[in-house]
């Protein structure tokens, strides 16, 4: 029996060496912290705010040759932890904490809040979760993943701002007369695509000037995204009401030195009557030596019934090679708001410490959310670093 036992544990080490003999592992991440100070010309108790702001992930990733027709593989996940990890009150939350609610009764229960406070609970989170399977003859990829291949979830318009996005920052900086934060409409429904996190089936075609990329996604609801599955399970016993999506787009610079063009399309399947939800955007970004520029236009329905339009300005002068700014322009109508426009603009400047970058946005929001007279400030300054 032990010799039994030996023979099998020296036949499973000699399998686990040869599944990973052609593989290579790497483990990595990133982490920012920043100051952000905003202001809001309307909203009673709020006014001014200032508060510190982080972001950390870590990355794993696993790549390698598959033993059948040539082919190799890709792998990773990542887990990311954001804003508060812990609960507190949190005014901007519409989570009342009571002592007979289920949800945050722990939290009640261990004093750090009161009754009638509201929560808020951060936690980690999966991120790029994904198998490819690559043919490297063909420059074909098959993926299954979630928060991986994101067709539709590209912004050119902001060249320098990077982690630290123009509109990110500025989102919530406004308020109504009354102090309740209000989200910019773009950023809120222009930049939720439907197809960002959700679980499917794509593709990547190498073209030799661009790369296609679809992916179809069966459910794009958040049980059936990269957040979904919290405990787990393979089957997930949570059901859905949620349609399909198809995402698809080109991006290339169709042989032209210093071009960047994107085309990007997607359908969401509608519910009974209900239309299907449609977006599409069109851009381009072109580099000039030390200065680039960007334009690109979105159209959305991000609703049965409301179609979102933007149109972005983006403009950067590289100074140095460790320091670049820019400025981006980003302007929103929305129909159910006629005569109503969104206005973003912002100032980036970047600057590369070596192994620590240094971001700064300012900027401001007018009519944010297609509300009159909403509107905001803020400044965000950012250390980050990656490992």
């Amino acid at each position: 029996m032990k010799n039994t036992k030996i023979a099998l544990a020296t036949a499973s080490a000699l399998l686990i060496t040869t599944a990973f003999s052609n593989a290579q592992t790497t483990v990595g991440g990133n982490m920012r912290i920043g100051l952000k100070s905003t202001s809001a010309d309307l909203g009673a108790g709020l006014g001014s705010n200032s508060r510190m702001v982080k972001e950390t992930q870590i990355n794993i990733a696993n790549k390698g040759k598959l033993n059948i027709g040539g082919l190799e593989y890709a792998a990773g996940f990542s887990i990311e932890f954001d804003g508060n990890d812990l609960n507190r009150a949190a005014g901007s939350s519409t989570t009342v904490c009571t002592s007979t609610n289920t949800t945050t009764a722990a939290a009640c229960n261990t004093g750090s809040v009161t009754n009638g406070s509201a929560v808020s609970f951060g936690k980690a989170h999966y991120e790029n979760n994904y198998i490819d399977i690559i043919n490297p003859s063909t420059k074909t990829t098959l993926s299954f993943s979630a928060d991986h291949l994101k067709p539709s979830d590209v912004q050119l318009s902001d060249i320098v701002g990077g982690p630290a996005r123009v509109d990110h920052v500025l989102n919530h900086a406004a308020a109504t007369s009354a102090g309740a934060s209000i989200a910019s409409k773009y950023t809120d429904k222009m930049d939720d695509k439907g197809s960002t996190e959700g679980f499917g089936i794509g593709l990547i075609q190498d073209l030799g000037v661009g790369k296609f990329n679809i992916i179809y996604q069966p459910d794009v609801s958040e049980n059936f995204s990269a957040l979904g599955d919290t405990g787990g399970a393979m089957n997930d016993a949570l059901s859905s009401t949620s349609n399909s999506i198809i995402d698809m787009s080109f991006r290339g610079d169709l042989g032209v030195k210093g071009l960047d063009v994107l085309i990007t399309r997607n359908k969401q399947e509608g519910t009974g009557a209900d239309r299907d939800i449609k977006f599409h955007s069109e851009g381009v970004k072109y580099n000039m030596g030390p200065i680039t520029a960007a334009y690109q236009q979105s159209k959305g329905e991000y609703s049965t019934t409301a179609t979102a339009k933007s149109k972005e300005y983006g403009l950067a002068y590289t100074v140095t090679p460790t320091l670049s700014v820019g400025a981006v322009m980003i302007k929103t109508k929305d129909d159910s708001a006629a005569g109503i426009e969104e206005k973003i603009t912002g100032l980036t400047v970047g600057y590369n410490l070596g192994p620590v970058f240094l971001s700064t946005v300012a900027g401001k929001i007018d009519d944010a959310g297609n509300t009159a007279g909403a509107d905001g400030k803020a400044v965000q300054i950012t250390l980050g670093t990656t490992f």
